[in-house]
């Protein structure tokens, strides 16, 4: 992959919040589903998308490995076990994570969009990484208890349409949220 791109996901409430005790505070059946659509649809077939997440957030997830995904693994321990997920490695850092998907040749050949999935750390790093391209964002309506916050979104950004993103408000199991994509109006600048 010549030029890697940073695709962030995720979803906040009112406050920013996006996690609490290690888990999602909310469960809209609706969101997930385009989640996961989006994360794992790959628009070249012949190839996977990559998912880049922290050890927490690996730790977190009900989908291990992610679906039909080659999964980067973010942690400084040496002891995190995942010899029984296929397609799934780990990395030191997110430079690390880059420098695995631009150096390792079955990697480059098999790698197609490159998605950012969480936590709050990894957000932030990806947010002021070159590589920071595109945030799709679910803001919540609704004001929960968390006590994990997503980084402060970037004024160098412009909201942009993808037609694979429900457009409007929606609403699903008595929640009300809206679906935004941002993107980095200085990527590919340097």
């Amino acid at each position: 992959m010549p030029n890697i791109k940073f695709n962030l996901i995720v979803s906040t409430c009112e406050n920013n919040g996006m996690g609490i005790n290690g888990d999602l505070p909310w469960r809209i059946p609706s969101e997930t589903e385009y989640y996961l659509q989006i994360t794992t649809e790959c628009k070249e077939q012949s190839k996977k998308n990559a998912i880049i997440l922290g050890r927490k957030s690996w730790e977190a997830t009900p989908w291990k490995p992610h679906p039909n995904c080659i999964n980067l693994i973010l942690t400084r321990s040496d002891d995190l076990d995942l010899s029984g997920y296929p397609d799934t490695y780990t990395c030191k850092s997110l430079a690390d994570a880059v420098q695995k998907l631009e150096e390792d040749e079955d990697l480059k050949k098999r790698v197609g969009d490159v998605w950012i999935t969480g936590g709050s750390t990894v957000y932030k790093d990806a947010l002021n990484s070159k590589h920071f391209y595109r945030l799709y964002h679910t803001r919540i309506f609704h004001p929960y208890e968390c006590d994990t916050y997503f980084p402060t979104i970037p004024q160098h950004v412009k909201r942009v349409e993808d037609p694979r993103i429900p457009q409007g408000i929606k609403e699903d199991a008595g929640h009300k949220y809206l679906i935004s994509v941002y993107e980095n109006l200085n990527f590919n600048k340097e």
